[in-house]
């Protein structure tokens, strides 16, 4: 059987980029705040304005620097964790785990998984 390469939706691609500009913590911090909606990163950020304050005045010079000028789209944080979860759980089973193994390290049912592995495979 062909294996088929697996797809990583755009916005899993800015996410990794934007976490080695301005770390993982202040990704964080901004899906928070701003998941589920767009937000427009100016050109320079002073320290009083809401990205600043909510990630530090470092990481919005970063983020400026990076895509200034820019609006991002960034997806609501549930949707972030759930994704990359999902991604974990099938490198583990790629990986050989099985699916009961799986499902105990991550706290899901045994039928999630087969679910999960079978919708991927489809």
């Amino acid at each position: 059987m062909e294996q088929q390469e697996k797809k990583i939706p755009p916005w899993m691609q800015l996410l990794d980029d934007l976490a080695e500009v301005i770390g993982q913590q202040a990704l964080i911090e901004l899906l928070l705040a701003w998941g589920g909606y767009s937000l427009y990163v100016p050109m320079e950020i002073p320290q009083d304005h809401p990205i600043a304050l909510r990630i530090g005045p470092y990481n919005a010079n970063a983020l400026a620097a990076y895509c200034g000028g820019c609006t991002l789209d960034l997806p609501r944080y549930t949707t972030t964790t759930r994704e990359k979860r999902n991604r974990a759980v099938i490198d583990q089973l790629a990986a050989g785990k099985s699916v009961g193994t799986v499902a105990r390290e991550f706290g899901l049912s045994e039928r999630w998984i087969r679910e999960l592995r079978k919708s991927l495979s489809e």
